[in-house]
């Protein structure tokens, strides 16, 4: 079984809710376990930002040891297969799920595995998503059977009742999933 964990957006701001799951991601790592952490969608420089998110995983993780990777694109599949965890960060949505399309086997290669994503990375694993950047709806995966809106009600981003609304117009035998920024849920599947 696969443990998902969809964040609304802004995971890497310092607050309890975010702490708790980066927390939540390694609960149940083992000893000398391996994060993957992603962050092919982000375009700045993530070393500030991952020393912090690191930090809150080690204290989610202890007693136990954590072991932990940025991806890279030519080992990507390689490292997929190696870790326990991975996390996809959030960012332009389109270019993880080019990615993933490009992986044969993408979904069987997390099977088992813990499997975070915030905004862009929560995204791509629904069937359709509000983009909060572009203001429209566009398909994931479809790996979760879920419409989600992430960012909402933000200042920063146009995801409030309209969206709510344009979701409304997507098969609704699909559980809509509203996430304020900060805020998480747990899929098991």
């Amino acid at each position: 079984m696969t443990k998902y964990i969809l964040h609304g957006g802004s995971a890497k701001l310092e607050n309890d809710s975010n702490k708790k799951f980066f927390q939540e991601l390694v609960k149940n790592v083992p000893d000398q376990g391996s994060v993957l952490l992603v962050y092919f969608a982000y375009d700045k420089d993530p070393t500030e930002e991952v020393e912090r998110i690191k930090s809150w995983m080690i204290e989610g993780a202890e007693p136990k040891s954590v072991n932990f990777t940025l991806a890279e694109r030519d080992k990507f599949i390689e490292q997929l297969k190696n870790a326990d965890v991975i996390y996809f960060r959030g960012g332009e949505t389109k270019i993880l799920l080019e990615i993933a399309k490009e992986i044969p086997n993408f979904e069987e290669l997390l099977d088992g595995k813990v499997v975070g994503g915030s905004s862009a990375g929560a995204y791509m694993f629904s069937a359709y998503y509000h983009s909060a950047t572009y203001d429209r709806i566009a398909k994931g995966l479809g790996i979760l059977p879920i419409r989600i809106i992430c960012h909402y009600q933000s200042d920063e981003y146009n995801s409030r009742e309209e969206a709510v609304k344009e979701m409304a117009k997507y098969p609704d035998d699909l559980e809509l999933v509203v996430l304020k920024d900060f805020e998480w849920r747990v899929f098991e599947q």
